[in-house]
């Protein structure tokens, strides 16, 4: 392979055996050298644990379907509480108060106002007020009741206004004159008349 010579001129052989002339090239200006800058690696977000299919919802719910529950039968000891419930409607003047209190109208409603416990407190509460033998600690316990209970005093009027048949008693106005009223009314009023609901 032959080196192309710039400076070669056609006239003399390419055989001869003289030596070349040494090609000089014109006077350059030298470049700066300038190094390469590091090159980073690009920026790849972390892979997460994720999975590479989207989840697929289905387009519809499923039903769920009906469990498959056996009747129970009621307990020896749940018959035996709505009987005795129910011999207490027997009571003519009892179960009087308990519509009038509960608005219950058939003796279904009235056993179930029965089994569900709701006076027992009030009833507590009446005759702990009956056993103190002073209007001014009864009047006391009433207000600290009104602090910690304001619900229990509410039930405790409706029922004292059921047990002294007196519509007036109510449990809205003023915290004192409702504690007042409480203190005053419970010693008068007979509560083994509802024993049935305690």
């Amino acid at each position: 392979m032959a080196f192309f010579n710039n400076n070669w001129d056609p006239t003399q052989d390419s055989t001869s055996t003289a030596t070349p002339e040494p090609v000089v090239e014109p006077a350059s200006i030298p470049e700066p050298v300038v190094e390469p800058e590091p090159v980073s690696p690009p920026d790849i977000p972390e892979t997460t644990d994720v999975d590479p299919e989207p989840e697929v919802k289905p387009r519809h719910k499923p039903r769920p379907r009906p469990s498959r529950r056996v009747k129970e039968k009621p307990s020896l000891k749940e018959i035996r509480s709505v009987l005795a419930a129910y011999r207490l409607l027997d009571d003519e003047d009892f179960s009087g108060l308990l519509a009038r209190l509960t608005g219950a109208k058939d003796e279904g409603e009235k056993v179930e106002r029965i089994l569900a416990d709701e006076w027992s407190a009030a009833i507590k509460t009446i005759r702990e007020l009956q056993a103190d033998p002073t209007d001014m600690t009864r009047l006391v316990q009433v207000i600290k009741l009104q602090e910690k209970n304001p619900d229990l005093v509410k039930q405790v009027v409706k029922l004292l206004a059921v047990l002294a048949d007196d519509e007036s008693l109510k449990w809205t106005g003023a915290e004192l004159d409702v504690a007042q009223t409480v203190s005053t009314v419970a010693p008068l009023v007979d509560v083994d008349r509802v024993k049935g609901l305690a």
